[in-house]
This record gives structure tokens, C-alpha cells and sequence, in this order.
């Protein structure tokens, strides 16, 4: 019979059942599948428990009454005599009792020393009930954050792959990508924490918060035992992540753990916490997420440095701008204002091998009127290895609107520089100089920026211009003489 059958015949609780099985008390037969089968005989021996542990009999009486090396009656005897001595003892204390309510004693005037003289010492009684197997599965709010630490950890790794290998940026991921990397997080941790279960008993959260996992026998999980459990917490404790859904089912675990339920996937485990101070722990959890946080910030910038580093020949540095333009979204042509407008309807240009700007196979630009050309660009060479890139544009009396060109300065900008030997991702992230480039393109005024051996510049002279509505772009002013000039560049010094 099952554990399900089992718990209802006896009427014995799971997690006791489990325990007299820890204790030797119980030996049921495996499954193929590798689950217990109970025997009518398992159930017999259960009722005994019971009726025994009801009676006050200790556990360890019936322990070695089970294993034949004491007699049932030889240890019903003395449990018979001991329990008379109680009532001996009980008696005495319900006749001091009744006297003291015959007096109508009262606690402040009462004089207590008679009555300690005639009371013998009453010895305290066991606190007689059915033990419960694996009270350290206690600690739900522990429980939870070491377990979000482990997928903290394989989100991480899957975040490597998709930076680092492919180059994704991971913040600017679509709704697809996201639902791909719930899938991916839940098969790393199917693969990986069984594994770790049955070679070391714990995970990395679970290390941390001093729990860890065995088979109700104390032994090691096998991996097929720890993969099962890896399963139901993924599908009962967790909902397999399904939105609203996987909160149902944390709520609906966290409740059953603080009443002191065994959980469905302890039915064939158990697990156990170390002593350590809280607040340790709870200083170590904050550190390590801090570390992971840390990670998980230089993991997203990694995947923003250019495929060409070293010295650029004109055809590595546009190839870097390509790539840059893909991983940031630039999903426009660079001279048309960032709005939802173009973003929507528009498609990026993209730099051939001499810098020149083309349109994407099968797809016609039709968008751009009125609006500034798309930059120009001039390389300085020496040796076929780039040492400056630079554009400019001068208009005077046209009526052109004209725009801040912040993604192409900034985007150049990566290009460029993140390729130098001496850059470093720590010093400078790739999102700051994207940040500071781009804040400063868009006021339309003149600004530097250095890193890593190079100096981006930006020069504007203007006038009979000012800001169009919605402070997108510069239009000239109707009426009034009008110019724009402006020069960027970005070198190495």
C-alpha cells in the first residue's frame, strides 16, 4: 500500500510514519519505480506503535520491545508501576489542591511552607505524543531565499551564455526571450541541483542557510530520488513558474511548512539545518546577492564589448558599430529623431566595410525628409589601422530639421573604444559611456569625454534655430536668418 493508504488506515500522521521508518521500526519494500510499498504487516506494527506511545510507553521501550530484547510484559510491568507511583504522586497534589480551594486561600496571604511539607516531589511526566520525523523542515522564509539564491545562480548562467555568447542584451530582452529563459532556468536546475543532492547533500542556497538534504534513512539521495524531488518542487512548490500561478502555490507551501507539514517532495527525504546564528546568515545572504548583483551588471556590459578588439582597420571598426547598433536597438536610421514613430515604422541603416551607409537586404527606406543627412563619416589611417573617426554637416538658410545624432555619436563612440587594449570594463562600462554621450549629444552643445586612451568631441555652432515641440530636435526659426554646423569626432591620443 501507499504512504496515502497507510496514513488513513493508521491514522497516523506522514511525517510520524516516516520517523518510526528512520528509527528501524519500519522496513516497507521498494517499487521498481523506486517508491515504498507498505505491508499489511507495516500496518499492524504502526497500531502497535500507536496504542503503546498512547499508553506512555517511551520510545526506546518500544524499540527494544520491536527487536526482541525485552518482553512486551516485562515492560508493561514496569511501566504499570511506574504509572501507579504517578497516581501516588497525582493523588497528593489533588488533596492539596482541594484543601487550599476548601481554605479559599489567596495568593497574597496564603502561607505556602505546610503545604510544600506534606507534597512529595511530583516527577514530570513525559510529554507522551507521536514524534515528528524532520523538524528542522521548519524556517519557510529561509527556505524560500535559498532556494531563489540557486535560480539566482542559473538565471546567472544562462545570462552568461546570452551576453557573452551571443551577445543579447539581456535587459532589452522580448517577451519571447523571456519565456525561453524561465524554460532554460528551469533546465539548469533540473540538471544541475540533482546532482549536487546526491554528491554533497546541499546546493549553494542551501549551503548558505545551513540546510541539508538526505533520505529518510540519513543516506545520500541517489540522483533519481534527488531528481525527483528537484521535480515536485518545481511543480508543486513552484508551479513550474507559471505566472500568478507559481505565487499560488509559494503561498500554499510557505503554509504548510510553518504548520508543520512535511512538504510533497520531503515524502521521500528529509532535510536539516545546522546551528548558526540568524543574523549571520542573514549578513552572508546579503553579501552573496550583492555579488551576484555585482556579476550580473559586469555579465550585462560584457556582452556590449565589440567582436574586433586591438588596432581597427575601417572594416572591424564598422562591423563593431553594426554589432553595437543591433545589441542597443537602434531600430532607425541614426539621422531620424528616437521617437515611437520611427521606431515602429522605420529600419536601421547599417556600415559597410568602407564606412559607407546601406540599407538593409529587402528593405527600402522611405522616411527622412526634412531632416538632417545621415552622417558622412572621414577616417584618419595610419598603417590601414584607424586612429580617428570623424563627421561633420553645415547647413545655412535651409529649412532642415536637424537631430541630435546622440545613439550614432554614442554607439561610434563604443565602437571605438571599448576595442582599445588599454579599456577596462570595470573603470568604464560600456553603459556609462552610452549614457554620457548620448546625455550630451542631446543637449546640441559642445562637450568631451575620455576613456580609455581615446577622447570623444563634439563642436555646434547655431543660430535662428530652437527646440521643436516635444524638445526632440532643432528647427530653424521661421523668419530669421538661420545656420548649423556641427563637428564630432572620436580619436585615439
Amino acid at each position: 500500500m501507499t504512504i496515502k493508504e497507510i496514513e488513513e488506515l493508521s491514522g497516523m500522521p506522514r511525517a510520524n510514519i516516516r520517523f518510526y521508518e528512520a528509527e528501524g521500526l519500519l522496513r516497507p519494500d521498494r517499487d521498481a519505480n523506486g517508491y515504498r510499498n507498505y505491508s499489511e504487516e507495516d500496518l499492524r506494527i504502526l497500531q502497535k506503535i500507536r496504542l503503546l506511545r498512547a499508553l506512555h510507553v517511551s520510545l526506546e521501550d518500544i524499540r527494544q520491545v520491536a527487536s526482541g530484547k525485552r518482553h512486551l510484559e516485562d515492560v508493561l510491568s514496569f511501566h504499570l508501576r511506574a504509572l501507579r507511583d504517578q497516581e501516588e504522586d497525582h493523588r497528593s497534589s489533588r488533596e492539596i489542591c482541594e484543601k487550599l480551594c476548601v481554605e479559599q486561600a489567596e495568593f497574597a496571604s496564603f502561607d505556602a511552607v505546610p503545604y510544600l511539607d506534606l507534597l512529595e516531589k511530583d516527577p514530570a511526566g513525559e510529554d507522551i505524543g507521536f514524534e515528528k520525523y524532520g523538524s528542522d523542515a521548519a524556517y519557510p522564509w529561509q527556505r524560500f531565499f535559498a532556494r531563489e539564491l540557486d535560480l539566482s545562480i542559473y538565471g546567472l548562467i544562462w545570462s552568461c551564455f546570452l551576453s557573452l555568447g551571443m551577445h543579447v542584451n539581456i535587459r532589452e530582452l522580448s517577451v519571447g526571450m523571456m519565456i525561453l529563459g524561465i524554460v532554460m532556468q528551469i533546465l539548469l536546475l533540473i540538471l544541475v541541483e540533482p546532482f549536487l543532492l546526491c554528491l554533497t547533500g546541499t546546493t549553494p542556497g542551501k549551503c548558505l542557510f545551513g540546510f541539508r538534504v538526505a533520505a529518510t534513512e540519513g543516506r545520500r539521495l541517489t540522483w533519481r530520488e534527488a531528481l525527483g524531488r528537484t521535480w515536485q518542487v518545481l511543480k508543486q512548490g513552484y508551479g513550474l513558474q507559471i505566472p500568478i500561478y507559481e505565487w499560488i502555490c509559494l503561498y500554499r507551501s510557505y503554509q504548510a511548512c510553518k504548520a508543520g507539514k512535511l512538504l510533497g517532495w520531503e515524502e521521500e527525504s528529509r532535510i536539516t539545518k545546522s546551528s548558526c546564528r540568524l543574523p549571520v546568515r542573514g549578513i552572508l545572504y546579503v553579501a552573496v546577492s550583492a555579488f551576484l548583483a555585482a556579476a550580473g551588471f559586469f555579465i550585462w556590459q560584457a556582452g556590449a564589448i565589440p567582436q574586433n578588439r586591438g588596432e581597427l582597420t575601417r572594416r572591424e571598426f564598422c562591423e563593431n558599430y553594426n554589432q553595437m547598433q543591433e545589441y542597443y536597438g537602434i531600430h532607425r536610421p541614426v539621422n531620424l529623431p528616437d521617437t515611437p514613430l520611427y521606431q515602429s515604422v522605420a529600419h536601421p541603416m547599417v556600415l559597410d566595410e568602407k564606412g559607407e551607409w546601406q540599407e538593409l537586404p529587402g528593405i527600402s527606406q522611405n522616411f527622412g525628409g526634412g531632416y538632417s543627412a545621415l552622417p558622412v563619416l572621414e577616417f584618419k589611417e595610419e598603417q590601414g589601422k584607424v586612429r580617428e573617426i570623424q563627421f561633420s554637416l553645415a547647413y545655412e538658410n535651409e529649412n532642415v530639421t536637424v537631430t541630435s545624432y546622440g545613439d550614432f555619436m554614442a554607439l561610434a563612440a563604443l565602437s571605438f573604444i571599448c576595442a582599445q587594449e588599454e579599456y577596462s570594463i570595470v573603470r568604464n562600462p560600456p553603459q556609462e559611456i552610452y549614457r554620457e554621450v548620448r546625455a550630451n549629444a542631446d543637449q546640441f552643445q559642445d562637450f568631451t569625454v575620455s576613456a580609455a586612451g581615446c577622447v570623444v568631441e563634439c563642436q555646434v555652432e547655431e543660430t535662428g534655430y530652437s527646440w521643436a515641440e516635444g524638445g526632440e530636435v532643432r528647427t530653424p526659426v521661421y523668419g530669421e536668418a538661420s545656420s548649423y554646423w556641427l563637428e564630432f569626432s572620436v580619436r585615439k591620443l
